[in-house]
């Protein structure tokens, strides 16, 4: 892979078909991505990987550093969360958001995190959270996912928060999905998806990016049909993004691959191609 360019990771995400049936334990999913390469960039999601959300329990510190030793991996970005869909019982107010998020940042630091991805209803909430990843010595991410795109009043809204408050603690994450391409007038969980975003506005933000979602559904013949990554690696590269980029396969559907790692190959094989053209350029 070129050298001075963004490199590309891993989510355990992308193993979450074989990890709910119990085919791989974590154990066995922090392994799997040391099968990626040496030093390989590996990302996990709180309450998905670890019991006690959104506290860290020692137990799990203890397994997941002994796991990054012994595999040779480096820890990249932790999914934190902040949904208010989680409570059913009562509405959210901004101390609950801060209450919620505090342990989310001292778990991710204690992991040895330098990012988090941190949903965008922790943005009211922002400069009050700040001094924490500051302490912390951490950058948090407002992760841009569909239906939120940078062209959104809530996309841009968040790009203007960050530009503003202007702090190398704060910064984005995209979400691949933004630049996915769907048929005019679909509808998702919330609502109908707006157009998909420009992939060149990525040379313009690469300043604020932290941290890539290299999200995709399925893969066909080495490529993502529904995914431009040409357009999306060339603007990375043209920004100077030096971060990771974490694939994430999202969706389960192996087609010619015989497992979620199989399928995670061939997407690492994609970009750092691209990567390479690009850097050459």
């Amino acid at each position: 892979m070129a050298t001075n360019t963004f490199r590309v990771g891993v989510t355990l995400y992308s193993f979450t078909t074989e990890f709910y049936s119990y085919k791989w334990s974590f154990d066995e999913c922090m392994k799997k991505a040391s099968e990626l390469g040496p030093g390989m960039g590996v990302e996990i999601v709180g309450p998905q990987h670890h019991r006690d959300f959104p506290n860290v329990p020692k137990e799990f510190e203890t397994t997941f550093k002994n796991a990054c030793q012994r595999y040779s991996l480096v820890p990249t970005s932790y999914g934190a969360y902040a949904d208010p869909f989680f409570w059913h019982d009562r509405d959210l107010t901004d101390d609950d958001l801060v209450e919620y998020t505090i342990p989310q940042l001292k778990g991710a630091a204690r992991l040895g995190f330098p990012v988090v991805r941190a949903q965008y209803f922790i943005y009211k909430v922002i400069e009050r959270l700040l001094p924490y990843a500051e302490k912390l010595k951490l950058k948090i991410g407002y992760e841009v996912h569909t239906p939120i795109m940078f062209e959104t009043p809530l996309g841009q809204e968040l790009i203007q928060q960050v530009k503003k408050i202007s702090s190398p603690h704060l910064g984005l994450i995209p979400d691949c999905s933004i630049f996915e391409k769907v048929a005019p007038g679909t509808v998702g969980p919330e609502g109908e998806v707006p157009p998909p975003s420009n992939p060149a506005t990525l040379k313009e933000l690469a300043p604020y990016i932290n941290h890539v979602h290299g999200k995709f559904h399925q893969m066909v013949k080495g490529d993502v049909p529904a995914i431009p990554y040409d357009g999306i690696v060339k603007a990375l590269v043209a920004g100077g993004f030096r971060g990771w980029m974490s694939t994430e396969f999202e969706g389960g559907e192996l087609g010619e691959y015989a497992d979620s790692l199989e399928v995670v190959k061939a997407h690492h094989t994609l970009v750092k191609r691209l990567i390479a053209k690009y850097a050459k350029a």
